[in-house]
């Protein structure tokens, strides 16, 4: 399949549009723009070419691609779905589903692990958290509740973050 129709049917299912429609409504401009900043990051394709595929010229596609930097990026629903696409390559539903099911169960299997080697190493730095991962779920909930009101008791922003984010990292 086109890397560009690839494209076009993540930010179409993904935002519940139609980026080709010839409309200038904000949700369909902006879901192009998306389209431009994808396309341009995954691909090789000229902007001319990029521009073609939804029938703009390469200048559209540039003022697309410098809006979604300047302003869409800020949106967390565009960042997330413009980070999902680049860095986890989408993998589109109308695929053959057996192959899909190979790449999600791969995919989960690498998470897993990954999340192992992150836990094992949080443990060796942070010895208490040995019992933290013996706890039942709804124990572990009441240790976070309470490490939360500890922290928000601290008088320091930038210690709080601190250990805010060490806290995170563990749960």
């Amino acid at each position: 399949m086109n890397e560009l129709i690839k494209i076009e049917r993540y930010v179409n299912i993904s935002l519940g549009i139609n980026i080709n429609q010839n409309t200038r409504k904000r949700p369909i401009v902006d879901g192009r723009f998306l389209f431009f900043a994808i396309a341009r990051k995954s691909t090789k394709l000229s902007l001319d070419k990029i521009g073609k595929h939804l029938n703009k010229d390469h200048a559209t596609a540039l003022h697309g691609i410098n809006m979604f930097k300047d302003v869409l990026i800020l949106n967390k629903r565009y960042n997330a779905l413009y980070n999902n696409y680049i860095h986890e390559k989408w993998v589109d539903p109308s695929a053959d589903s057996e192959a899909t099911i190979k790449e999600l169960r791969k995919k989960s299997y690498l998470l897993d692990v990954e999340l192992l080697k992150l836990k094992q190493k949080l443990k060796e730095k942070l010895p208490f958290l040995k019992g933290y991962y013996n706890l039942e779920d709804n124990e572990q909930n009441i240790v976070k509740e309470r490490l939360n009101l500890i922290i928000n008791m601290m008088p320091s922003n930038q210690k709080r973050k601190e250990v805010f984010e060490i806290i995170n990292c563990a749960m």
